[in-house]
């Protein structure tokens, strides 16, 4: 593949840079000037579009979640000789991939659990990733990697059997529903309706037992009407307020006033009661 751009003077403070239908206006100044790109911050910028195109090239091949990527690139320059000495960069990848679970792990827990950082993770591609790619000779074999199962190549054999039992990707409550868990850089968050909680009478926790779950009750149509970290404290003080508001607008369901020992249920309530 062939490239050509072309460059010509503006005037005694910059010039125009031209390729197909694009263009860029260079900082030629010799005092220099805010509103444009000099030779060194072009050539950064360049090093930056290489690594984000990268990463472009690969999220489908990988079937990654993005939000976002960053490059920050920094440079140093010596004047004479003119050269540039160092340049150094940070590439920031902003994913709700599933090693937040192993990241919540490491920040409650620490050591042996490993850091899954961005950093880290590229540090140590070699360990959690390569033995996945070993024997592949086409790049769309690449989307069928499980990167939840690469993940757990990080950890000691006996740290994969406790992932499960430590961070859950799932709890089930009293209704008898499973319900997943969302893990956030906030903390883990339980979304489930309000009825399904009746008779529980401790919050959910992970980490073993260090971390307590944040619990979003909804209402019948999946609304939240109350959030807590503390399910008992609910009950007693918050529970009476929400019932008043939720036995008007969902009559057909059942709000008892005690919910301690009240059956936890999915359905509304049966017919003529």
């Amino acid at each position: 593949m062939d490239y050509r751009i072309s460059a010509r003077r503006i005037d005694g403070h910059g010039a125009l840079a031209l390729t197909g239908d694009a263009e860029i206006t260079l900082d030629t100044d010799p005092a220099g000037r805010r509103d444009a790109f000099n030779p060194v911050e072009l050539l950064l910028a360049a090093l930056a579009a290489c690594m984000i195109k990268g990463a472009e090239r690969m999220i489908p091949l990988l079937s990654f979640d993005l939000r976002g990527v960053e490059a920050t690139l920094t440079a140093t320059r010596r004047d004479a000789p003119p050269k540039l000495t160092a340049i150094t960069y940070a590439l920031v990848v902003d994913s709700p991939e599933s090693d937040q679970r192993l990241d919540l792990l490491h920040r409650v827990l620490g050591d042996p659990w490993p850091a899954v950082d961005d950093e880290a993770l590229l540090a140590g591609l070699d360990v959690w990733l390569a033995p996945w790619c070993a024997g592949m000779r086409r790049l769309d074999r690449l989307k069928k990697i499980d990167l939840d199962q690469a993940l757990r190549g990080l950890l000691l054999w006996n740290l994969a059997r406790q992932l499960d039992e430590l961070a859950p990707t799932h709890v089930t409550v009293p209704s008898g529903s499973r319900i997943a868990l969302d893990y956030t850089a906030e903390g883990v968050v339980l979304a489930v309706k309000l009825q399904e909680m009746f008779g529980a009478s401790q919050t959910p926790t992970v980490a073993g037992g260090r971390v307590a779950v944040t619990i979003h009750l909804l209402s019948p149509a999946r609304r939240p009407v109350a959030v807590t970290r503390d399910l008992p404290s609910f009950w007693n003080h918050g529970y009476g307020e929400v019932r008043k508001d939720l036995r008007g607008r969902y009559p057909k369901h059942p709000w008892p006033e005690d919910p301690w020992s009240a059956p936890a249920t999915r359905r509304t309530k049966p017919s003529g009661t």
